[in-house]
């Protein structure tokens, strides 16, 4: 992970510059219905980075994404939401998320539903696919459509994964895994012209939206708070904990944004980023080992929209 050192500023600055942002006095915030002043930034990396295409319905075919990522249709693979086959051209929206930097740059995260559980999934990939013909949603006979998700470590106990909701308030996607394994597929081409991603995790999916693979990792976990400035809350700021080794984020916010079942032991970074007031923008990058009776405190420094990115996609 390279990350040079933060710049500590005042408190006392940050708290001035914060204006009115916040309601003075309530050291225990309620959780109410919001615009987050992140939400707009979140939206536009997410409109940039969704890729659009039109499919024969009769015929099917193979949609070439970014990031080596794919999509095989079957033919006769789209149906309407009574059941009826689509014919003629078909529109499908595909948003990427491959990576960490992408999670935490779009706000898209990767937390399993394991029994009940609320846990970290090892990601190898995410996706969110939507089809429509004249503005109409379409959706697919189950598994009728084969995903293929490039990496370069191959975890053989990869799952099918689809999120059908976010948690309430921080937004986290939650992911339940099913029984479906996510197979590694070497790609002989990519590997001869000394690509990087030299085999994808394939799967045929069911359902359209929010689909993907994932891995809960055995071990001990940990659960921790993140101390921000007083400036930096629920209402201006997020904060995320990257895992490389599992390619995953989570995030809270929170006057003390709390972080449970982390793997005890893995390298970490908590970013966070903050708009205090509109168009002044702070982050903070702390590196962290996992352990039990760990009490990280946040530092920020000013940054740009454009210098927190090629900060998190150098991590």
């Amino acid at each position: 992970m390279k990350r040079a050192a933060p710049i500590w500023y005042t408190l006392t600055a940050l708290v001035l510059a914060s204006g009115c942002k916040k309601e003075e006095g309530s050291p225990g915030h309620t959780f109410s219905l919001f615009t987050h002043p992140l939400y707009a930034w979140h939206t536009g990396n997410e409109l940039t980075a969704t890729e659009t295409f039109w499919v024969d319905a009769a015929t099917g075919g193979t949609l070439e994404l970014g990031g080596h990522a794919k999509i095989v249709f079957d033919p006769a693979a789209f149906i309407t939401s009574g059941g009826v086959p689509v014919s003629g051209q078909v529109r499908v929206k595909v948003l990427v998320v491959l990576n960490m930097a992408d999670m935490v740059l779009m706000n898209e995260t990767s937390i399993g539903d394991n029994n009940g559980t609320r846990q970290l999934l090892k990601s190898g990939g995410e996706l969110k696919i939507t089809a429509d013909q004249n503005n109409v949603e379409v959706g697919i006979v189950p598994n009728s459509a084969t995903v293929m998700l490039p990496g370069s470590d191959p975890d053989t106990d990869m799952r099918t994964s689809y999120s059908t909701h976010t948690a309430s308030y921080t937004g986290d996607l939650i992911w339940t895994t099913t029984g479906d394994t996510a197979y590694v597929v070497p790609d002989s081409i990519l590997q001869a012209f000394g690509e990087g991603d030299w085999f994808y995790y394939t799967f045929t999916i069911n359902t359209l939206g929010w689909v993907g693979c994932g891995a809960f990792q055995p071990g001990a976990t940990a659960a921790f708070n993140v101390a921000t400035p007083p400036a930096v809350d629920y209402e201006n700021a997020h904060v995320w904990v990257v895992v490389p080794a599992y390619n995953t984020v989570i995030n809270r916010s929170g006057t003390l944004p709390h972080f449970e079942h982390l793997p005890i032991g893995l390298d970490a970074v908590i970013v966070s980023l903050a708009e205090v007031e509109e168009g002044q923008y702070y982050s903070s990058f702390t590196n962290i080992n996992i352990a039990s009776g760990l009490a990280p405190s946040l530092t920020f420094e000013p940054t740009t929209l454009a210098a927190f990115e090629a900060a998190v996609r150098a991590l």
